[in-house]
């Protein structure tokens, strides 16, 4: 049984205390009332905004029904925008959340999840730019509630019903797309990322011998801050004698890239990339038509086309 000591854990205003002391904070608790917070009388530069759920929410035998964000939180966020300063909103939460009522008065969203006893540090270290942010959502993050199941590599449909990707009208009262695709994560760098498959095709022998087809990855950092990027790569069976996810992630690899500067990776495609298990439950790759994506995320735009003979 696992188990903590809440005297452990850095708090985030710890951690800004701590490793930034020239920081003036004007701190407001939970103890507060939600019009207290924004009638408060200071002159920060900007607002920074925990917000969660309780302990007493989190682990097993606690879902919840509703996954959009509480109303207290709405309310919390609706009256710091009154102030007019900048608003970062830290996540914590232990499950995906619906946002869309606070994300238009946000102008950073951080999710933390549940960061344990280093939290403080970590976030702190985070919103003073000490360490640029590279990580990436493992999961999608709907509108609403009612998106739900909503998962990044769903399988096709016989007509234009799975709005993931090409944003078809699912819904009269909200869009088809997440609000945050799986492998979404911002940084304080920008990248461009372009790439080569060795050869377009192979034959299903030669993949069966173990042969793979090289791809080679240029990610290049067009700002001015150097970062790390977590490139991805997504598969699509374009057919299959079994419905097949629409994207499927198959490898990543993060590289640290200077400001204004190029470096490459090297991916490799070969059955175990290109397989699945089939009716009868036996692993294997069949003759046809794949479709490549190289990106940042699952909505990956530079892709190739392979075919298997």
């Amino acid at each position: 049984m696992l188990d903590g000591n809440p005297e452990d854990v850095t708090s985030v205003l710890e951690g800004i205390k701590g490793n930034y002391p020239k920081c003036d904070i004007n701190y407001r608790d939970s103890a507060f009332e939600e019009e207290q917070l924004c009638v408060a009388n200071y002159k920060g530069d900007i607002t920074v905004l925990c917000l969660g759920e309780t302990k007493m929410m989190t682990g097993e035998a606690n879902s919840v029904s509703n996954i959009e964000i509480s109303d207290r939180m709405i309310n919390i966020v609706k009256n710091a925008y009154v102030k007019k300063k900048p608003i970062v909103a830290l996540l914590f939460y232990a499950r995906p959340i619906a946002i869309k009522e606070i994300e238009p008065y946000c102008d950073a969203i951080v999710w933390c999840g549940n960061l344990g006893t280093e939290t403080g540090n970590a976030v702190a270290d985070v919103l003073f730019g000490k360490v640029n942010p590279s990580g990436k959502l493992p999961m999608t993050l709907p509108y609403c509630t009612g998106q739900i199941p909503i998962y990044y590599n769903t399988t096709a449909a016989s007509r234009a019903v799975n709005g993931y990707y090409d944003g078809y009208l699912n819904y009269h009262d909200c869009q088809a797309a997440p609000m945050y695709p799986f492998g979404f994560g911002l940084s304080y760098s920008d990248f461009d990322i372009s790439f080569d498959l060795s050869n377009r095709k192979i034959s299903l022998k030669e993949l069966e011998e173990g042969k793979t087809l090289k791809i080679k990855i240029k990610v290049r950092n067009i700002s001015e801050t150097d970062g790390r990027e977590v490139v991805q790569l997504y598969v699509k069976d374009v057919a299959a004698s079994m419905a097949r996810p629409i994207r499927e992630l198959k490898q990543y690899k993060g590289v640290f890239v200077k400001a204004n500067n190029e470096e490459e990776l090297d991916f490799e495609v070969g059955y175990r990339e290109l397989g699945f298990y089939n009716a009868n439950g036996n692993f294997v790759v069949e003759k046809g038509k794949f479709e490549i994506f190289v990106g940042n995320d699952c909505y990956a735009d530079k892709k190739t086309l392979l075919e298997v003979n």
